[in-house]
């Protein structure tokens, strides 16, 4: 989805922002919302920290980030299954 207007990029995954505290982005298959209690930006940090490990340990079933569209900054390591 497209960002709202006054919305921050964010460097992981893909088509990803943060708003009002809250962060999206998608990686391989998911869309990812990470939606605090407090929408005051008093959380802000949190919601990117805990974003930002999530978007580490999302699969993307061994596919380098060119193919998968995600952060060519991203690393992948393949699904331990």
């Amino acid at each position: 989805s497209e960002a709202p207007p006054g919305a921050t990029p964010v460097s992981f995954g893909r088509e990803g922002y943060q708003i009002g505290g809250a962060v999206f982005f998608r990686k391989g298959s998911s869309y990812v919302q990470i939606l605090p209690a407090n929408f005051d930006g008093t959380d802000t940090d949190v919601a990117l920290t805990i974003a930002a490990r999530l978007a580490e340990r999302i699969a993307t079933h061994g596919k380098p980030p060119q193919e998968t569209g995600d952060s060519p900054t991203q690393t992948d390591a393949p699904d331990e299954q």
